[in-house]
């Protein structure tokens, strides 16, 4: 993903955070990955994480291109 110097401060700052989240999510879910068995929380944790990830990538396409016509 390409991205601008130019961006306006609050939207690169957003952006930020959104890849942090991203990460953040990606982490626990090599986590729980790694394990042999999953309660059937974690497996409920899982789904919701690859959700949380999914929407989180969708804001920063989002954002990412309302950005750049700007």
């Amino acid at each position: 993903m390409q991205e601008r110097s130019a961006l306006p401060d609050d939207v690169q700052s957003t952006l930020d955070r959104l890849r942090a989240d991203h990460q953040t999510a990606d982490r626990r879910l090599q986590e729980l990955d790694s394990q042999r068995s999953l309660t059937p929380e974690e497996q409920l944790e899982i789904a919701r994480l690859k959700k949380r990830k999914l929407h989180i990538k969708d804001e920063i396409r989002q954002l990412s291109a309302r950005a750049g016509q700007a």
